[in-house]
């Protein structure tokens, strides 16, 4: 007998794989290659994102086989290949997608190279830097320098700007990623490649193949790495490669040669594609044509194979082929081998289900599908039981159940008929009557099929059907976060600008509206904004209730939009037609949410629970699928108007990310350019903040210095080259010399001028501004503030004031640093500006006050600084006596109470000096005068030191020896301590600060007037007892030096003699013995009798006692 292995065959070419690293320049792997729409769609998406400019830097993400090899290989013939590969290429493509690559490749062929590596359990950056010094012939030294990643990424952008461009291909990038995610590397120079790409003008373009996502490669990491990686994700577009049920199924078709399929074959193939066609879109005649070739494979199993292959136990497309020519147990190539011709030829979904229980049963039963395939395989049991048809039936709706996503397939009445074409109808309906009755399939009348059950006595539908839920505003709130859509980033903003703003995704409920929906879209705006979000904005769907919203859905969405844009809400809102089928699916899952918290039997009932569980994850990929949906062919509203993109196209039915990037770049129009990862945040993290601080520092204390002498790689320097270089914010000037400044007049800078321009207002409160640069139209993350902040304070520290807590701040030093970063609301600045007369008032005061090693700068801020520093430096003595002239005081006064430098140069000082002819003269002279006081009142303390010693004010000849004796012999410690003092001074020495804090304890230079009275007092009486000292010095045994001398004269015998006890030192006692000599004389002279000479020298006692000459000592 004939068997289906003499007449059919499998084409083996459609079992081939590509390794791109080695068949770049080789014909076989492009020859017969057959592009399916899914992969032209997947290439189109690559060409978009490099069209706009906005993204050169791609990973192609599907599960092993996915034609992504070969794609790749397409790719670089197209864009690099020699003359006979492109044209084969293009062939392949066609005209259209070819002039597409030109567009994308300007100049590709000759002018572009193409660098391509697979993927090995080695280095990334070792790995491209052996390829790249192979393919382009680098010498040794030029490939030991690229041992440094940023040199290898150097000569690769060196490379692709000499040519027309480079591509790089890294196939099997998973391998690499494993290696780092094992060995503890990092894939840092993945985002490097991508931000060099970035900037490379379309030169070069990284594509990276993936067979699963990043995140997955990364599990094994901490949360730190799996961050670090996920940043590293972001900077590259993810094209997903995915083959379609019906892409499968027609390269099963090519693949299966035979002339011989019946003509029952044709009838079953178009039964199935109408069966499809009730649940997706599909050309009925096409996939008829498709399915009627790939016999004796069945059609449901044809169509089931692609999402089969997907399964982590299997190779995509290689997979396929491998399962249509592998000689596996209950395989095809078994199927063939043993069944006649004449018999029931079809390799049926039962069959199939058999393949998959014996090869790969016990890794479907610890997959991630475990507990369905467990479930499967007990139904699939029990079915057996009630006979062959049934036990048929059941593989194929397990089958079916499981692995028909996508397919269009699903457990219902027309496909299970076609599961069995040998069987007549009825006994197909008993059979299927048989496995509901028995609790094997139990209905969904809702979703018009089946689904498996192992057994249980809860009926899920009928509970189901006896929830009463209305939906409401509240139930719908988080159902977007429960299905995984949102928040939309907007990528390519974020590429443009390095700000990372995401969309929160908002379902609508509407309800309650008249016809006109003003007052409804008033009351929701009202809503929407009182709920917190860390988001940039909203993007919103509207869910219309048919029973109470009579408004129309687009009037409706429109006017919410003007709402909210009223209210400062950056949103756009959608109107889909397709949102009642959603609306129906999502009470159904909260239905399932209400009847998990309400029916206790279901603790003890573990099949039911199950059941719930899948028909919980099934009806919320329905939503999911139905939400995706309406926002595909969504009409989108946004600031009051339909939503349009920056080339004026409408945004209607475009991606979510796409909407998120347009509304974006609309609102926060002008958005400086800032890439730093670290610090672009509202919410910078400890580390950065660290460094920040550390920074600003360095920007105080080193303006004056390349890179603000930050050495080595910190990461205060990595916020420096991210931040301050690039916008030109320091650079060097005319001179050479590193100072701050405007931004640059590069794009970088341009993009920052409209937030730098609000700095130059007359008066600005940090918190008010950093409250405005994070609004639109700048959207500046609150995270580089502080620098941006600091870098305009510095560049014009001559022309604005700063203040702290309404205090004037001379300088800005590390103190207002610490508190900008701590509290903004304490800083505020004003800009000084004034005219003609007051700037020569500036210019004759900064001339006043310059000197040699100090000028002053002829403006406000410099003057005023100067005179208040000056001011402050003074003694506190200086700041307060009142022994000054008054308009010393009158200009000391105002400088010291000045808290506005413009107030203090051009109102105070004006109304205190007004008629003077010179006013910078006045206030200099009085700043003179001021800092000359505190001087001038310890040269007076000095001055009368010496008198009351009886020594020489410049010298103080004598007095050393005279404290030596002195010392100790009044046993009083403050007394002997005021005598060493004094006797230090002779010779120039002596400390008349420290001698002044013994008398009235307290430093000379905080005393008040009051104290300085006082000190001068004390001053007089330590002096006394200085000379009391040396009187009795040979109390300790001594030679005196001084003499007590007294003095007693009476000259009216009715008063009191006069009586007078003092001491004179040895030199005030010769000075007296010459001056006796010469009274002596002078009264001999006279020629008068002894006594009369006597009453004379009585009467200069007298006299000197009443205060007329010297007093009493």
């Amino acid at each position: 007998m004939t068997k289906l292995a003499d007449i059919v065959k499998v084409e083996r070419r459609f079992a081939l794989s590509a390794r791109i690293d080695t068949d770049l320049n080789g014909t076989p792997p492009l020859t017969g290659y057959v592009l399916q729409a899914s992969v032209r769609k997947s290439l189109v998406a690559m060409l978009a994102g490099i069209a706009e400019g906005s993204q050169f830097a791609f990973t192609w993400t599907g599960p092993y086989g996915g034609g992504k090899s070969c794609a790749a290989l397409l790719v670089a013939n197209l864009v690099a290949g020699n003359k006979k590969q492109r044209a084969l290429a293009e062939g392949i493509v066609g005209p259209e997608l070819a002039e597409q690559f030109s567009s994308a490749f300007p100049g590709r062929g000759r002018a572009w190279d193409v660098l391509a590596l697979t993927g090995r359990r080695t280095s990334l950056a070792g790995a491209l830097a052996n390829a790249a010094a192979e393919q382009f012939q680098w010498p040794q030294a030029t490939l030991d320098a690229a041992g440094d990643e940023r040199t290898l990424i150097d000569e690769l952008e060196a490379r692709a700007r000499q040519k027309g461009g480079l591509l790089i291909v890294v196939d099997e990038l998973g391998k690499f990623l494993e290696h780092a995610t094992s060995s503890a590397g990092d894939v840092h120079i993945l985002q490097d490649l991508a931000e060099r790409a970035a900037r490379s003008d379309g030169r070069l373009v990284i594509v990276g193949i993936l067979h699963q996502s990043f995140e997955q490669y990364a599990n094994r990491l901490s949360r730190t790495g799996r961050n670090e990686w996920a940043k590293v994700q972001g900077r590259y577009q993810n094209v997903p490669f995915v083959a379609q049920a019906d892409e499968v199924a027609a390269l099963i078709a090519r693949a299966i040669g035979s002339d011989h399929a019946p003509a029952s074959a044709k009838a079953i193939a178009g039964l199935a594609a109408e069966a499809i066609s009730h649940r997706r879109p599909v050309d009925v005649a096409g996939l008829t044509e498709i399915l009627t070739q790939t016999w004796p494979l069945h059609p449901v199993s044809a169509l089931l194979l692609g999402p089969v292959s997907r399964q982590r136990f299997a190779q995509n497309e290689r997979s396929v082929f491998g399962f249509l020519s592998s000689s596996e147990p209950n395989g095809f190539q078994a199927h063939l081998a043993r069944t006649e011709v004449s018999g029931n030829a079809w390799y049926g979904p039962d069959q199939l289900w058999d393949y998959l229980v014996a090869n790969f049963g016990s890794a479907l039963s610890v997959g991630p599908e475990s507990n369905r395939m467990t479930l499967a395989m007990e139904a699939v049991e029990k079915a057996a039981l009630y006979g062959p048809l049934a036990a048929k039936l059941a593989k194929a709706a397990a089958v079916v159940e499981l692995f028909r996503n996508g397919s269009g397939l699903a457990v219902a009445d027309d496909i299970l008929s076609l599961c069995a074409p040998e069987a007549k109808k009825a006994e197909v309906t008993a059979a299927i009557n048989e496995l509901v009755n028995r609790a094997i399939l139990i209905r969904q009348p809702r979703l018009g099929g089946y689904a498996l059950f192992a057994g249980s006595d809860f009926d899920l539908d009928e509970a189901i059907s006896k929830v009463a839920l209305k939906l409401d505003a509240d139930a719908l709130a988080d159902l977007p976060s429960r299905l995984g859509v949102g928040p939309i980033a907007a990528k390519s903003h974020y590429f443009a600008t390095g700000a990372l703003r995401t969309f929160d995704v908002v379902i609508q409920f509407a309800d309650e509206s008249p016809q006109s929906p003003a007052a409804w879209a008033k009351r929701t705006a009202a809503s929407l904004a009182k709920t917190k979000r860390r988001s940039a904005g909203l993007l919103i769907m509207l869910l219309p209730d048919a029973r109470s919203f009579e408004a129309p859905v687009k009037v409706a969405a429109k006017q919410l939009s003007i709402e909210l844009e009223h209210l400062g809400i950056l949103a756009g809102v959608a109107a889909s037609e397709q949102v009642y089928l959603l609306r129906d699916h999502a009470t159904d899952l909260y239905a399932l949410d209400r009847i998990e918290e309400t029916h206790p039997q279901l603790e003890g009932d573990r099949i039911a629970r199950r059941e719930l569980s899948a028909r919980k994850a099934l009806i919320a990929e329905i939503v999911r699928s139905d939400l995706l949906k309406a926002f595909s062919s969504a009409r989108w509203w946004a600031f009051g108007d339909s939503a349009k993109d920056a080339a004026g196209k409408k945004l209607d039915g475009r991606e979510l990310t796409v909407l998120a990037s347009a509304l974006s770049t609309a609102a926060f129009s002008d958005a400086p350019v800032i890439q730093s990862e670290l610090l672009y945040r509202d919410k910078p993290s400890t580390a950065a903040m660290a460094g920040l601080r550390t920074l600003m520092h360095a920007m105080v204390s080193k303006a004056d210095v390349a890179d603000l002498g930050i050495e080595n790689y910190p990461v205060e320097r990595g916020l420096y080259l991210t931040i301050v270089r690039p916008l030109g914010l320091h650079r060097q000037d005319d001179k050479g010399v590193w100072r701050f400044a405007d931004p640059a007049d590069d794009k970088a800078g341009r993009k920052l001028k409209p937030a730098w321009t609000v700095l130059g207002e007359k008066r600005v409160n940090l918190a008010e501004l950093f409250d405005t640069w994070a609004a639109r139209p700048y959207g500046i993350k609150r995270g580089v503030m502080p620098v941006l902040v600091l870098s305009y304070l510095l560049a014009h520290r001559n022309a604005v004031a700063v203040y702290v807590d309404g205090v004037f701040q001379p300088a800005i030093d590390d103190i207002v640093v610490d508190r900008i970063l701590q509290d903004p609301s304490a800083i505020e600045f004003r800009r000084i500006s004034r005219s003609k007369r007051d700037e020569a008032f500036v210019q004759q005061l900064a001339a006043l006050l310059s000197t040699n090693t100090n000028l002053v700068e002829a403006k406000a801020l410099p003057v005023a600084s100067a005179l208040y520093q000056r001011f402050h430096a003074l003694p506190l003595w200086a700041q307060r006596t009142q022994t000054l002239p008054e308009k010393v005081r009158k200009v000391r006064d105002i400088v010291l109470k000045a808290s506005d430098p413009e107030a203090l140069l051009f109102s105070d000082l004006a109304s205190a000096l007004e008629g003077e002819p010179d006013p910078g003269v006045s206030v200099v002279a009085a700043l003179n005068k001021a800092e000359y006081a505190y001087p001038k009142m310890l040269e007076g303390l000095r001055k009368s030191l010496a008198e009351h010693l009886g020594v020489d004010a410049k010298t103080f000849e004598g007095i050393g020896p005279r404290s030596s004796t002195a010392s100790g012999v009044s046993a009083e410690l403050r007394v002997d301590a005021f005598i060493m003092r004094a006797g230090a001074f002779e010779g120039s020495g002596g400390d008349i600060e420290g001698l002044a804090s013994l008398l009235v304890h307290k430093p000379p230079r905080n005393w008040s007037d009051r104290e300085q009275e006082q000190a001068m007092f004390e001053l007089a009486k330590l002096c006394l007892r200085f000379r009391e000292a040396e009187t009795f010095a040979a109390v300790r045994g001594r030679s005196p030096t001084s003499q007590a001398i007294s003095v007693m004269v009476g000259l009216d015998p009715r008063e009191k003699p006069l009586f007078h006890a003092f001491q004179v030192s040895k030199q005030e006692l010769a000075a007296a013995d010459k001056a006796a000599d010469d009274l002596m004389a002078q009264l001999r002279g006279k020629g008068m009798r002894p006594a009369v000479e006597l009453a004379a020298l009585a009467r200069i006692v007298e006299r000197l006692s009443e205060g007329e000459g010297m007093g009493p000592a």
